[in-house]
């Protein structure tokens, strides 16, 4: 995947890029020369020269409406989507809501799945692309798990599933799917989350490896669920 002028038509798609990882992949590519937008439920006070979607994940009509109105050619070429959106709840099993439940499943999976859904055939347009979905260490098979996170981290494995299933519906076309399971990263989502917990990764370096992996990964993986932490989890 070759850098792209600034006319050409978008590049890579990163949702929840107004702050953490999120924020820092954007500014990477941005840096790199690509066509980015980010889609971001609030705009971030830093702003520079990129594109922006502003708007909830969870209302997929309405944001591919605006990324289509924004990009308008009906043979526009997408050749990166990053599903970096998500939300934590910190909830025991016993006491976390319908509502809460219903959020958490929204955010981090029928969001993603509807968005790849409306943005296919751009993907499908491009000579190669690639699908990237962020998953988390919580949801990955025989990882350490913490009390409070059992929602989240049962929704974050379908995320990383639906990629598995993807990468073999559309394994005769040039578009590849992995998902990506995190461990801790000191976000601001983490924080939230989690107060107490101190991670030894920040932003930015998990920022430069997701980048690397969405330039490269795609050559030799696919339907992959990887790993990426430092320490347990």
């Amino acid at each position: 995947m070759e850098n792209v002028t600034p006319n050409s038509d978008i590049e890579i798609v990163i949702t929840g890029a107004s702050r953490g990882i999120g924020f820092e992949l954007m500014k990477l590519c941005a840096s790199h020369q690509h066509k980015v937008l980010g889609v971001a439920r609030n705009l971030p006070a830093e702003m520079g020269d990129w594109e922006f979607v502003n708007g909830d994940i969870t209302e997929t009509e309405t944001l591919v409406a605006a990324i289509k109105k924004m990009h308008g050619a009906s043979h526009a070429r997408l050749r990166v989507l990053v599903h970096n959106a998500g939300q934590v709840i910190n909830s025991s099993f016993e006491d976390i809501t319908d509502a809460q439940l219903q959020q958490l499943w929204e955010v981090n999976f029928r969001a993603p799945f509807t968005l790849t859904r409306s943005l296919i055939s751009w993907l499908k347009a491009a000579d190669a692309a690639h699908v990237i979905y962020i998953g988390s260490m919580g949801g990955f098979q025989g990882s350490v798990r913490y009390s409070g996170l059992s929602a989240y981290c049962a929704v974050k494995s379908a995320g990383a599933s639906l990629m598995e299933s993807l990468a073999v519906e559309y394994a005769e076309t040039g578009i590849r799917f992995n998902a990506l399971a995190l461990g801790a990263v000191q976000t601001e989502m983490l924080e939230e989350s989690i107060p107490d917990f101190n991670a030894s990764l920040k932003p930015g370096d998990m920022a430069q490896y997701i980048y690397t992996f969405m330039m490269e990964g795609y050559k030799v993986m696919n339907g992959v669920v990887m790993p990426v932490r430092c320490g347990n989890p």
